[in-house]
């Protein structure tokens, strides 16, 4: 009785242990249809590889992704699915997956009757151990990617157009510049000689307003390449020491004839507690100046007043720099709260009335915002309809400690005593004729004469007779451009172990890029044109063989 008391206990526990198996059976069947309806909805497919025998077997979403009826491929089969390259990448990676047991993820093109290009599938392959720990199951898994293959390859495409965009922008840009700027270079040389042929006062007037108009030209070519090397991040700052007074002293100087011929009375100070000697960006700083300076004549009314301050803030950044206060301010037409919002934006003045009254590209105030924030400055206004204008620069500026000299500045010698001073000999390399012209006259005035060569190739037969020759280079010509000329000239003189001339790039390129290559050639320095006579001056003293020589030894 005992016995079968045993019997029919154990019995009862097996029937419990079965219905337990059995519902867990069901929950494993359930979870393997949701997963099978899972990966076939999600465009998933598994595959699991044997092998002993050498085959894939491939699952129902797999199939139905490789648009196959058979459950089971060779390794050759599969291999054979797939376009040439693929499958070089796949063996490559397989072999090391089964020898090495190393996982693998990779994009694989197989081939498609429906498309040229194939399809695209993503495989996952991972090795796990099965029931038995020595043996061990290659399982993988695959997806349909081509949605993310094609979304990567518009993003390719979509970076590559961005980058030829930039490119031919940059190349506009810079032909747009030496277009301009050519043709600009010979009114304004002109006009310049001109003036030195002692013009009646009606004929005087006419120079005065052919001068204007060319150097407002100017001002537009500048300010459209100025936007776009703020938008390309080509800007770089230089600090360097100066004199706040010195500088808007000279600012103001420039615009006194330009207030003058508007009857605006044009006021500065700077504050005796600003140091003699800062450090900061003079060039950019003068550029904002003569900004805000301009609009503010522009837009005051006759007999108005313009009034510029540069003062010592109280406060100090965290850095430990003073901030310095940079007002300009006038009694005008002021600007509406509304257009107030959009005024350092590219391309926008307060109203098109105003651009066609007043002219102007709309970039100088958004190109003095970018400055100055590349200063880590502020720059803000206050303004109201009728009564005028207040622009605020705030820029943090450093100290200058130690006593450095103040710019350099034009000889006041006469042109006779200038070239007996400073002889040269002079070599211009300049394709255009006018330009020829503009430059040789100029030096003539200035007590040079000067040889002209037509292109690189001239210029480097001509160097071949000559020794110490300052020469002005063009960079575009025909034949042999600048770059090109002044290499062959400095590897030529450096062979025959001659002194290598001076070649300074006087061009109508004026991009970062157009300097560095210039600079990087070999070239001492790059002027842009139009030429001024004061550079000019100054190039002729500043690389001559006695300053050279002087600076040396100073240093």
């Amino acid at each position: 009785m005992l016995y079968l008391v045993g019997l029919l206990t154990n019995y009862k526990e097996v029937t419990q242990i079965y219905s337990r198996l059995s519902k867990k059976s069901q929950l494993l069947k359930d979870a393997t249809k949701e997963q099978e309806i899972l990966l076939k909805q999600t465009r998933f497919g598994s595959w699991h590889y044997e092998m002993t025998q050498d085959y894939f077997l491939l699952n129902e979403g797999l199939r139905e992704l490789l648009n196959l009826k058979e459950d089971k491929v060779s390794y050759d089969q599969f291999c054979g699915l797939l376009e040439s390259e693929s499958s070089k990448t796949f063996k490559k990676n397989f072999h090391a997956f089964i020898n090495e047991l190393t996982p693998f993820e990779m994009n694989l093109v197989f081939k498609s009757e429906g498309s040229p290009k194939g399809r695209s599938l993503k495989i996952r392959a991972e090795v796990s151990e099965g029931v038995h720990r020595s043996k061990k199951r290659f399982l993988g898994l695959c997806w349909d990617n081509s949605k993310e293959v094609e979304f990567q390859r518009l993003l390719l495409e979509a970076k590559e157009d961005a980058e030829n965009y930039a490119k031919a922008k940059s190349l506009f840009f810079a032909n747009m510049s030496h277009e301009i700027r050519t043709p600009l270079n010979g009114v304004l040389g002109m006009v310049s000689l001109l003036k030195d042929t002692n013009p009646n006062k009606e004929q005087q007037s006419y120079l005065n307003t052919l001068e204007a108009s060319g150097e407002g030209l100017l001002i537009v070519v500048n300010d459209i390449l100025d936007y776009s090397k703020l938008e390309a991040g080509q800007v770089q700052l230089e600090y360097i020491p100066f004199d706040p007074r010195e500088e808007v002293k000279n600012i103001i100087n420039l615009f006194r004839p330009i207030s003058r011929d508007k009857n605006v009375q044009l006021k500065w100070n700077v504050c005796e507690h600003s140091p003699e000697l800062l450090e900061g960006e003079p060039t950019r700083i003068k550029q904002i100046l003569s900004n805000l300076i301009s609009n503010a004549i522009k837009f005051s009314n006759e007999n108005g007043t313009v009034e510029v301050n540069f003062i010592k803030a109280k406060e100090t950044r965290p850095t430990g720099l003073d901030q310095y206060i940079i007002e300009v301010k006038d009694d005008g037409v002021g600007i509406s709260p509304r257009n107030q919002k959009t005024l350092f934006q590219s391309f926008s003045q307060a109203d098109m009335t105003i651009t066609r009254k007043y002219g102007g590209t709309g970039l100088g105030l958004s190109i003095c915002h970018s400055l100055i924030a590349l200063m880590v400055g502020t720059i803000s206004l206050e303004s109201e309809e009728g009564q005028g204008t207040t622009f605020k620069v705030v820029l943090p500026l450093a100290l200058h400690t130690q006593k450095a000299e103040k710019e350099k500045t034009s000889p006041s010698l006469s042109s006779a005593l200038l070239s007996q001073e400073f002889p040269h000999t002079i070599l211009v390399v300049e394709d255009n004729t006018t330009n020829q012209k503009v430059i040789v006259k100029t030096l003539e005035k200035l007590g040079y004469h000067a040889d002209v060569a037509n292109h690189g190739e001239e210029a480097l037969e001509m160097t071949k007779k000559r020794a110490n020759i300052l020469i002005f280079m063009d960079m575009q010509m025909p034949v042999m451009d600048g770059v090109t000329a002044t290499k062959e000239i400095l590897k030529y003189c450096e062979s025959k172990d001659l002194e290598l001339p001076t070649i300074l790039a006087l061009t109508a390129n004026a991009l970062e890029e157009d300097r560095n290559a210039c600079i990087e050639c070999g070239m001492k320095d790059f002027i842009t044109k139009p030429l001024q006579r004061r550079k000019l001056t100054e190039v002729l003293v500043e690389y001559h063989p006695k300053t050279l020589s002087s600076n040396k030894k100073a240093s």
